[in-house]
């Protein structure tokens, strides 16, 4: 059976201020949001709605949880669930936290929205055209919402999420009220940047932490890269990625590695990737689109996936099944925001514009 210790030992709350079982699950048009100004996490798990998933998933998959089904089933990769359920024991006691409490960021990549990057608010707000692609409703969320009624005596684990984390003045808030709370030292942080600069006003609070889990945000490579993490260069990236790989050569409690989300605009250039990482010494960890539909590698059409595969993306593509009118949408959605953007996929993407163009 495919239960998750998740449901019972963290808590999850994303931007625009919800919570959620965890940050990869699928919300059901069934789905009810609750505000993290509504009601506590534990009353949160007592809600029927997350009852009911904590009961489909002792006999079954729950339907919002796809996204590891899939993992574990299709992709080839471990899911969230595998690995959590290896870290932490299946007690109702809050081990794990995930949170997000600022949009702010500097890039507005492809994949992302208007709810977790404040440059596609931005785009939001000024192109009408594009709202049909994503919703914006920003609610006020603090540390103090976070963790109200959590007992802390257990947490060992925190993900934290942006926007782009080193940018924002709410991480500081968090280091410090893990400071103030004398547990910063027994906490293992997990966290993303878009390597756009090195952070250095925040290496010391990192390291004061237990470890720290740095994921290096760079989908693609070079041009492709460019392209989906728009307003990013891939000189620059490069030049950031090599300062935080030697601060974790010197530093035992920091980690670096490549995270990449593998899309339809992203999946061709996954083995120079690999082969860019096994250069720097540090390890790959893919995450295959599953939200937003277009940008699902089922958009692709079936003649550029059989052009694309290779052995590295093989694990990725094998089972993909074409959807026509997911193509149809990551068409429309490429047009619509490139036009937003102000750049344009045949200059990045030849190979994939051509059959954009048909």
């Amino acid at each position: 059976m495919p239960k998750c210790s998740l449901l019972y030992t963290h808590t999850c709350a994303v931007l625009p201020g919800f919570y959620k079982p965890c940050c990869q699950y699928t919300k059901l048009d069934t789905y009810q949001d609750v505000t993290l100004l509504e009601m506590s996490h534990k009353e949160y798990t007592q809600t029927p709605q997350y009852q009911q998933i904590r009961k489909d998933m002792e006999t079954g998959w729950h339907k919002g949880c796809e996204k590891c089904r899939l993992d574990e089933t299709q992709n080839g990769i471990a899911s969230l669930r595998q690995i959590s359920n290896r870290i932490y024991p299946n007690i109702e006691k809050i081990q794990f936290v995930e949170i997000s409490l600022s949009n702010n960021c500097n890039l507005s990549c492809k994949i992302c929205n208007p709810h977790s990057s404040s440059k596609w608010s931005a785009l939001y707000e000024n192109n009408p055209e594009i709202q049909q692609f994503f919703s914006n409703n920003p609610i006020d969320i603090s540390i103090e919402n976070v963790f109200a009624g959590v007992d802390l005596s257990d947490l060992t684990m925190i993900k934290y999420l942006g926007g782009e984390p080193f940018i924002t003045p709410q991480t500081k808030t968090l280091f410090n009220f893990l400071e103030d709370s004398a547990i910063i030292q027994n906490i293992k942080l997990q966290t993303n940047t878009n390597c756009t600069f090195y952070p250095r006003k925040w290496i010391t609070q990192l390291l004061k932490f237990k470890s720290v889990g740095i994921g290096l945000s760079i989908d693609g490579f070079g041009r492709s890269c460019d392209y989906s993490r728009t307003g990013s260069t891939w000189k620059e990236t490069c030049e950031v990625v090599e300062q935080w790989v030697e601060l974790a050569n010197n530093n035992s409690n920091i980690d670096v590695y490549i995270s990449t989300t593998i899309s339809s605009l992203t999946v061709h250039d996954y083995s120079r990737l690999k082969k860019y990482a096994k250069k720097l010494g540090i390890a790959v960890n893919p995450y295959v689109v599953h939200q937003p539909g277009y940008m699902k590698l089922e958009a692709l059409p079936p003649e550029y996936v059989k052009k694309i595969t290779n052995g590295s993306n093989k694990q990725f593509l094998d089972n993909v099944v074409f959807d026509p009118k997911l193509f149809e949408k990551f068409k429309k959605f490429i047009a619509i925001t490139d036009v937003a953007q102000k750049i344009d996929i045949r200059n990045y993407l030849p190979e994939l514009a051509k059959y954009l163009d048909k």
